[in-house]
């Protein structure tokens, strides 16, 4: 059995290797790959979502007040 550490030599390449081919994007906390015999490769990831951007204010939105006021 070989081990490889993510973040140093082989283990770093490895992983690069993987992101870019598999499209992993930049804000993923994790990901593994599983290949198995006859078997379609999986891969599980966990990632933190992005923060949406909140609207401009839009002068030309229409207003919401009442019919009275």
């Amino acid at each position: 059995m070989t081990v490889l550490m993510s973040n140093a030599g082989q283990g770093a390449e490895l992983r690069d290797l993987l992101v870019e081919a598999l499209g992993i994007p930049a804000n993923v906390r994790w990901f593994d790959v599983r290949f198995a015999a006859g078997e379609p490769v999986s891969v599980r990831c966990e990632f933190m979502p992005t923060p949406v951007d909140e609207p401009e204010d839009d002068d030309s939105a229409p207003s919401h007040t009442s019919l009275d006021g």
